[in-house]
């Protein structure tokens, strides 16, 4: 630290004493500005060039999660259907090896068997078909899917739940997770994405453009008017 000071000093005598050569020192600042500032634009266009041809991280995002109840035969279980996107913002293909969704439950089963049939039933779901394991409270799929630049694939699973007969409890925290292989880096990477920083992000822009908090609100303010 004082080495720094001591430059300092050093730098500072050295520019107050221009003027006794002839240098302006408005020249000087001038100079330095301008160097400074062609510097930062060849970053950002160096930076910009590369993203535009190389592309972006891939992202993940919760697309859907719901709490059903099972039949009458079986009144104290329930099923959280979660449906979620990984998105290949790269401008290669990329690998995605794994992906797993999480349920932040207390009395977590398992693979829910009626919760994909109806998501296999689901029009918009019926290219789902990858085969999902439950392990470590964790529902897991061994995808292997190969997604193209600029595509997406979507996974929906059904988790198991053991919940209170007389409540029915709203949507719970979800956390996706994905494993992909990025061949140009020859690497693994790991993306993630909590249900419940996705919902306060959209509470934020709702409160920011002057909406109710959520869809409850909206309904109080639409039926008190």
């Amino acid at each position: 630290m004082p080495r720094m000071f001591g430059w300092c000093h050093y730098w500072w005598l050295w520019f107050w004493s221009l003027d006794q050569v002839g240098v302006s020192k408005i020249q000087v600042l001038a100079t330095a500005a301008l160097t400074a500032t062609s510097i930062i634009i060849a970053l950002f266009v160096a930076r910009a060039t590369w993203l535009n041809y190389f592309g972006w991280k891939p992202n993940i995002a919760v697309i859907k999660r719901s709490v059903h109840k099972f039949d009458a035969g079986r009144p104290a279980y329930g099923f959280v259907i979660i449906v979620f996107e990984v998105w290949n913002r790269r401008k290669y293909n990329i690998l995605i090896r794994l992906a797993a969704a999480q349920v932040r439950w207390s009395d977590v089963i398992g693979i829910s068997p009626d919760g994909l049939k109806r998501i296999q039933a689901d029009k918009e779901l019926k290219e789902e078909h990858e085969k999902w394991n439950f392990f470590r409270e964790q529902a897991l799929c061994e995808a292997d899917v190969l997604v193209g630049p600029g595509k997406y694939r979507r996974f929906a699973t059904a988790i198991l739940l053991e919940k209170d007969e007389d409540t029915s409890p709203p949507a719970p925290e979800v956390e996706v997770r994905a494993l992909f292989y990025d061949y140009r880096k020859d690497k693994d990477y790991v993306i993630v994405s909590n249900s419940l920083r996705q919902d306060e992000r959209i509470r934020k822009q709702r409160k920011k453009w002057g909406w109710p908090a959520d869809n409850d609100d909206l309904m109080e303010a639409e039926g008190s008017g």
